[in-house]
């Protein structure tokens, strides 16, 4: 629980700088201090919440603009496990 309170905070103190458009050396501090999670929990994400992030990331500069991605939001629980059994056999 706290893992996810903790990154909510983060995210919308993030979100609050960017829609003040100010200070971007804090910007720059809140994003420094993100860390990454091993273990998430069983639940949704909220679909808004989830535009942001793709928004985001389709956002984000490629290498050489090559924009070598695609999305694809996966929800089924078994289809997810599939993926990551197959993602392990190639790793």
């Amino acid at each position: 629980m706290q893992e996810n309170e903790n990154h909510n905070a983060i995210t919308t103190r993030l979100d609050n700088k960017i829609a003040e458009n100010t200070d971007y050396a804090e910007i720059f501090e809140i994003v420094e201090k993100r860390r990454s999670i091993g273990k998430y929990k069983p639940c949704d994400m909220p679909q808004e919440d989830l535009k942001k992030i793709l928004n985001a990331a389709r956002l984000a500069s490629p290498a050489r603009n090559a924009q070598p991605w695609r999305f694809l939001v996966v929800k089924d629980q078994k289809m997810k496990e599939f993926i990551a059994k197959s993602i392990l056999r190639f790793s």
